[in-house]
């Protein structure tokens, strides 16, 4: 038995592979990967669409993660318009390399971000005043106290900083898709 067949394989679940066979377009997901395990990075949402290239006869004896359909594809045009079966990376790889400089290219913007904090009493920002000797913080417009100091005011504007949060993860998948779109332009598929 081979190690691997020229035949790429797409598999996924039944509603997706009539949407396949309908629209004959390919969409992808997104799939939290760990780039850099021993740094403790976060997952990173790479848009990707899925292929491997088992030989036919192994793939009934492997666990159907994506779903019990798939949909195959012959390896010369998977090649050609910039597909790669499913691989996975030694640290110090020239894979790695290269999805780290994809990683370089799309991180080049600024992400930082900051909050400003509201009063949950009267909605004003950038009026608080601490005491330096008992962390309390005060509110300036309204003169509410918050004796659990900053972390009291950080916790009750916790939907407001999980807000940003959301809109930070939007941005960097964003410019993630743009530079793969970047990558396959010169490539028949559409992103």
């Amino acid at each position: 038995m081979g190690l691997s067949s020229n035949i790429l394989w797409h598999q996924t679940g039944k509603e997706g592979f009539y949407g396949i066979l309908k629209s004959k377009r390919l969409r992808y997901s997104y799939c939290l990967e760990r780039i850099i395990p021993e740094f403790k990075l976060k997952p990173i949402a790479f848009p990707m669409i899925s292929v491997s290239d088992y030989p036919f006869s192994e793939i009934g004896n492997n666990k159907w993660a994506y779903g019990n359909y798939c949909i195959g594809f012959k390896q010369s045009w998977g090649v050609k318009v910039g597909f790669s079966p499913v691989t996975y990376c030694s640290y110090g790889s020239r894979s790695l390399q290269l999805m780290n400089l994809l990683l370089d290219n799309a991180l080049k913007n600024d992400y930082s971000r900051s909050v400003a904090l509201r009063c949950i009493t009267c909605g004003a920002s950038y009026a608080f005043e601490t005491d330096e000797k008992t962390g309390y913080v005060t509110c300036r417009k309204c003169n509410r106290v918050y004796q659990g100091g900053e972390k009291e005011l950080i916790r009750l504007n916790e939907a407001l900083i999980e807000d940003e949060k959301e809109l930070l993860v939007e941005e960097v998948q964003k410019d993630i898709e743009k530079e793969f779109k970047k990558m396959f332009k010169n490539f028949r598929i559409k992103l």
